[in-house]
C-alpha cells in the first residue's frame, strides 16, 4: 500500500516530531493544506467517467454500494468523505482506494473508471449487481478500469500489471 494522504493522528504526530514549536491545530492544518497540493498533484484527466465502488461498514452490518462521480478527473476522487480518520492509497493490485473511518465503522471505497467500450446498459446492469451486494471482483474488472496506474505513475510506484 503506499499513501497518498491522511489525516490519520500519527501523520499529525510525525509532522509534529519533524517541527517541534507546531501545535497541534496548526499541525492539523499545515496536514490539511498538504490535502491540497496531493490535489494538486493528482488533477489529472483520464476521459472517462469515476466510478467509486464502496464496502461500507454501516451500524447494521457491511453493505456493497457506488456511487457515480459524474466527473473525469482523478483530483476529484480526494473529497466527499464523512469519516473522523481518511487515508487514500494506491493498493498492490494498482486501485486507487480510500479508507474512511467513522463512528459506525469504517467504509473501504474503490475508484475505478469505466471501460470505454461498455455500454449503458452494461454500466446499468452492474450498478444493479454492487446494489444487491453481488459484484464481484471479476465484475469489477470487466466494467471498469483501475486509475490507481496514474497515481503510481505521479509518485514513481511500482504496481503489478
Amino acid at each position: 500500500m503506499n499513501i497518498i494522504w491522511t489525516n490519520d493522528t500519527s501523520a499529525i504526530e510525525s509532522l509534529m516530531e519533524d517541527n517541534p514549536e507546531l501545535v497541534w491545530d496548526t499541525a492539523c492544518e499545515m496536514n490539511a493544506e498538504f490535502l491540497e497540493d496531493e490535489k494538486a498533484n493528482l488533477n489529472i484527466e483520464i476521459g472517462e467517467e469515476i466510478v467509486v465502488i464502496a464496502d461500507l461498514g454501516l451500524w447494521y452490518g457491511r453493505r456493497q454500494g457506488y456511487k457515480l462521480l459524474h466527473k473525469t478527473n482523478i483530483a476529484d476522487c480526494l473529497t466527499g468523505t464523512c469519516g473522523d480518520c481518511v487515508t487514500w492509497y494506491v493498493d498492490g493490485l494498482g486501485d486507487l482506494m480510500c479508507k474512511d473511518v467513522h463512528h459506525d465503522g469504517t467504509n473501504i471505497y474503490m475508484y475505478r473508471a469505466w471501460k470505454p467500450e461498455i455500454t449503458y446498459a452494461q454500466r446499468s446492469f452492474f450498478m444493479q449487481k454492487i446494489a444487491i451486494g453481488k459484484a464481484t471482483r471479476k465484475d469489477i474488472t470487466k466494467y471498469t478500469q483501475r486509475i490507481g496506474n496514474y497515481v503510481a505513475d505521479v509518485y514513481g510506484w511500482k504496481y503489478r500489471k
